[in-house]
């Protein structure tokens, strides 16, 4: 289930449940739909109720996050452990576009620490 919400000229999209390959087309609809709805350029993903995520969606987050940087613009993540898990296995195969977004989570873990 995907939700997306402003407020304060900050756009969120809220994912929960099961993320797969039939999910891919409506998440990166709600991605794109944040990027070019938020006024402070950054997006705001909530991923922390997901339980699980496939490489499909997982990359299509990677390439979002990828796009809003070449943008000068910034895609915040709070990841649940299996979203975390499978970005780092897509790191692992060689995903170019997941190393910034992991890169930007271990800096927030270090700052929450």
């Amino acid at each position: 289930m995907l939700v997306s919400s402003k407020k304060n000229g900050i756009v969120t999209v809220t994912a929960q449940g099961e993320l797969d390959r039939y999910d891919r087309p409506q998440l990166s609809r709600a991605l794109d739909h944040a990027c070019r709805e938020s006024v402070n350029g950054s997006v705001d993903v909530d991923m922390a109720r997901v339980g699980f995520i496939d490489s499909e969606c997982a990359r299509c987050l990677s390439e979002m996050a990828e796009t809003l940087r070449k943008r000068g613009q910034r895609l915040r993540l709070k990841a649940s452990p299996q979203v975390l898990r499978t970005l780092e296995m897509l790191k692992l195969a060689g995903v170019e576009s997941t190393k910034p977004l992991l890169f930007d989570l271990q800096i927030l873990r270090l700052a929450l620490a």
